[in-house]
């Protein structure tokens, strides 16, 4: 008797085992080709600034005006300078018209950059809670809807600088 090699069988002689195949691989491939499809995003920059003074690490964000929308998000630098991310980093917004909310918190305040891990604050003795974040620009740019801020992001250059001392 001869061994057969492990490796002989031919799928012509398994023709549904061949289909199944090849349905398979077509539904891995349109399956893993980059998921549900993004709207277009456009490089979106600027500056913030409060009575000529550049404003670091504040938070700026997007607010879409229409439903639906997508938000974009940026912190500004030791300049003032920012740019957003919607969906990676530095890619932009989506063109359409925002309400613009900027916040600075002052750090280690509860919500401030200096309280990431809650787990680790001790409250001193006698308060249940940490105080309230305070807002070291005025609390009215805090949120869009408040803040008088817009801006209209386009197909072309996209740069919004924004002076809070208005």
């Amino acid at each position: 008797m001869r061994p057969v090699p492990l490796m002989s069988f031919s799928l012509s002689r398994f023709p549904r085992i061949g289909l199944l195949l090849a349905i398979c691989g077509a539904l891995v491939t349109v399956g893993c080709s980059g998921g549900p499809k993004r709207p277009a995003t456009v490089k979106v920059s600027g500056k913030v600034t409060m009575g000529g003074t550049p404003v670091p690490r504040a938070t700026v964000s997007f607010q879409p005006t229409a439903p639906g929308g997508r938000a974009a998000v940026g912190i500004t630098d030791d300049a003032g300078q920012y740019s957003l991310t919607t969906f990676t980093a530095g890619d932009g917004a989506v063109a359409g018209d925002y309400g613009v909310a900027i916040a600075k918190m002052e750090e280690g305040a509860a919500g401030g950059a200096g309280t990431a891990n809650t787990d680790q604050y001790i409250p001193p003795e006698g308060m249940k809670e940490p105080p309230p974040a305070k807002s070291l620009i005025p609390t009215r740019f805090n949120t869009a809807r408040d803040s008088g801020l817009r801006a209209s992001v386009g197909s072309g250059a996209n740069t919004f600088d924004f002076d809070l001392s208005k």
